[in-house]
């Protein structure tokens, strides 16, 4: 069972790969790549951070290295972990820009002065397209809608920083893929990507804030959400998100069906997608409770998360077929 997106995906570091390297993409080839990141796989709750309260477990910065390298494209990469001269990094990236565009991030969102009230994005990491240099300003694409626009360089350094961020490696990062195909999703990526989807689901039942138990445990913590106005706003963009990345785990399935065309596999993967559409069912009654500030509104996630734990067991019997 395929189910259909229509919108905006919130995956920007996979919006900017796609836009700066890989052209005339469709949501199909968006879903995939996203998939190959991890980073739909697997969620842990920070009820501590009211900027993280229900988010992805595998940081984004990493997962588009676990794309890249399991579908075997080359690419460079840069960054710092230790103080240093942010002008080595902008010489640098001059340099790249020389070749072709060059992706930044994650850094922070609301220093990118070109967005209307960026100050709305606070502690949201982002990731960009710079596609050259004119004087002293830089040329960007951004997949918030944002075809082409300019940012001055040291108002870029401090975005670039990514201080105000959990989310990357360093300081500075940036990366660049150095071929002209479009990535190739076959048997054999799949066969590489898959022990990660696996290990992503088992990791976080393990953690007392993630898969299953971080579900349970936001259910638990439903009255301190609905008592402050602000984790209710940032549930009502963390559960959408959450959804998307459902529908993109189920897509990633059903194409795995047609590329293996294994029934034990199909057999699996059906019981996956039955348990998606479960989960999506459950956080569409989720939502549509908080935005009318009810009670109840998180008495889903008691079945959702039931169903997470089920769904990495059956993740795993894919990846036996899959040997």
């Amino acid at each position: 069972m395929k189910m259909n997106f229509y919108g905006n995906l919130t995956c920007c570091g996979t919006h900017a790969m796609y836009s700066a390297y890989f052209q005339n993409w469709r949501y199909e080839d968006i879903m995939q790549f996203e998939a190959f990141t991890t980073v739909p796989f697997g969620v842990v709750n920070k009820i501590e951070n009211p900027f993280r309260v229900f988010t992805c477990y595998c940081d984004p910065d990493e997962g588009i290295d676990r794309a890249l390298q399991a579908l075997e494209i080359p690419y460079r990469i840069h960054y710092q972990t230790e103080e240093g001269d942010s002008y080595q990094s902008l010489a640098l990236m001059d340099e790249w820009l020389l070749y072709k565009p060059v992706v930044l991030g994650p850094l922070n969102m609301e220093y990118l002065t070109y967005i209307l009230h960026s100050h709305l994005f606070e502690c949201m990491d982002h990731f960009i397209c710079v596609l050259g240099k004119e004087g002293e300003d830089y040329i960007i694409s951004d997949s918030e809608g944002i075809s082409i626009s300019r940012i001055n360089r040291s108002e870029l350094i401090r975005a670039w920083e990514g201080d105000k961020i959990p989310e990357g490696r360093g300081k500075y990062i940036m990366r660049q893929v150095l071929i002209e195909e479009k990535p190739v999703f076959q048997k054999e990526q799949y066969k590489r990507i898959f022990p990660m989807f696996i290990e992503n689901m088992k990791q976080c039942e393990e953690l007392p804030n993630g898969g299953s138990n971080g579900l349970h445990t936001i259910m638990k913590h439903s009255g301190k959400i609905m008592e402050d106005v602000n984790l209710q706003r940032r549930m009502c963009f963390d559960i959408p998100v959450r959804m998307q990345r459902c529908v993109i785990m189920n897509n990633c399935l059903a194409i795995m069906n047609d590329v293996f065309q294994d029934s034990r596999i199909q057999e699996e993967c059906r019981g996956v997608s039955r348990m998606l559409k479960q989960q999506l069912e459950g956080y569409t009654t989720s939502l549509g409770k908080l935005r009318k500030r009810d009670t109840d509104a998180f008495e889903s996630f008691g079945k959702i998360a039931d169903i997470e734990h089920k769904i990495s067991g059956k993740l795993a019997g894919i990846g036996e077929c899959l040997l």
